[in-house]
């Protein structure tokens, strides 16, 4: 694992694999040994082929090819603007995952959008990614937010399929700074090629009366590890993290979250759910921490699966650490089957068992969706649920 950081990055020290975190995920296969950071493709070599989306030719999106930006096929509303930042230096991050990421690349885009803007209608931010042995491909984006602003985004991450099977791997990072008042509704949509291979992670710091609403859901690739790391820096920041993940055969996905509360009055909200079939494996591992000084903050994580089969397999470990008692705080997590009872109610009005499945498997997942608020969004994201789930 250590060979994918070239000599100058020998410092980074990996996670401890002996943790609870990576109990059940293993780098090796995640990120092989013999892989390089690095683009996949020259310049001239690479092309938009479009996105699983069928997108209105004048919707506002921010098109990356392996990383790199392709302002030709970027449109921006009035108010944001996007830019390519040299970076100079290494990152002070403690996270291996996003000091790789950081001190491997040279440039990152940066996405700003002005103080006291609304931008409503979705901002599309699309990562194409395309399946080459080998290469480690390390799109890396920042988003300034302005005070007073908001802003709607569908961030969408896809492979290029290869006839041969050939797989590729990613660690991605966005970062999302809000300043006061600003509000933000992100999606993040994970359809890669089965065959590729990845860490995606999310990052936000959150300033005073600042509010974002993150949402998950992680469909395609056979292995992938979704990531949060949020700090609630001001008081009155709001957090929202949700998450829906539908796999099956091997997929294997694994969520990891930290979410700190460092000012009083802050509040934060965690729902993940997941539905396994096959031997499909979903994990999560979530945390909360609440400072000493992060009095009359709320803070709740729930993690609930559907297993459809005896080899499916669910394992969550959400955990608080609060250092404040005047607090108000719940998580817990549940691993279950479908009702036996709600299919013989299915049944009984004339739905086959497979159809019954279906449907109860759509109702267990749309508490999650109804939290998103856009209803491009949603949408959206049904359409993706109608294309990457078995649909029987």
């Amino acid at each position: 694992m250590k060979n994918i950081c070239l000599p100058q990055f020998d410092h980074l020290q990996l996670p401890p694999l002996s943790g609870e975190q990576w109990k059940y995920t293993k780098l090796s296969t995640l990120i092989p040994r013999d892989v390089l950071p690095g683009p996949a493709l020259l310049e001239q070599e690479r092309c938009w082929s479009g996105c699983p989306l069928e997108l209105d030719p004048k919707s506002y999106k921010v098109v990356l090819l392996d990383g790199q930006l392709a302002m030709e096929h970027t449109t921006l509303p009035a108010g944001v603007e996007v830019s390519i930042k040299e970076r100079t230096g290494s990152s002070n991050s403690k996270d291996y995952f996003e000091q790789l990421n950081s001190n491997t690349a040279n440039s990152e885009v940066l996405l700003t959008i002005k103080s006291n803007q609304s931008i409503t209608s979705p901002l599309y931010l699309i990562h194409q990614l395309s399946s080459l042995p080998q290469t480690l491909l390390q799109p890396r984006v920042t988003v300034e937010v302005g005070a007073n602003s908001k802003l709607t985004i569908h961030e969408l991450l896809y492979s290029l399929a290869d006839e041969q099977g050939v797989g590729g791997h990613v660690n991605s990072v966005t970062k999302f700074l809000l300043e006061k008042n600003a509000n933000v509704e992100h999606l993040l949509s994970q359809v890669a090629d089965e065959n590729f291979h990845g860490v995606v992670t999310v990052i936000a710091r959150l300033r005073q009366d600042a509010s974002l609403n993150t949402h998950f859901a992680s469909l395609g690739s056979s292995m992938a590890v979704m990531r949060l790391d949020a700090e609630l820096q001001d008081e009155g920041a709001q957090l929202g993290s949700f998450a829906l993940y539908s796999l099956s055969q091997n997929q294997h996905h694994d969520f990891q979250t930290i979410i700190k509360h460092l000012k009083p009055h802050t509040s934060g909200q965690q729902l993940y759910k997941g539905v396994m079939k096959d031997q499909a494996h979903g994990i999560f591992s979530g945390k909360i921490e609440i400072a000493p000084g992060a009095h009359h903050s709320e803070s709740s994580q729930y993690n609930h699966n559907m297993l459809l089969s005896e080899k499916a397999r669910a394992d969550s470990r959400p955990t608080l650490d609060v250092l404040n008692d005047d607090v108000k705080c719940g998580h817990g997590a549940t691993v279950g089957q479908l009702s036996s009872d709600s299919l013989f109610y299915c049944q009984g009005r004339g739905i086959n068992p497979e159809r019954a499945t279906a449907m109860l498997r759509q109702a267990f997942l749309l508490e999650v969706l109804a939290k998103l608020e856009s209803q491009e969004l949603k949408q959206d994201l049904l359409n993706l649920l109608s294309v990457y789930t078995d649909q029987e």
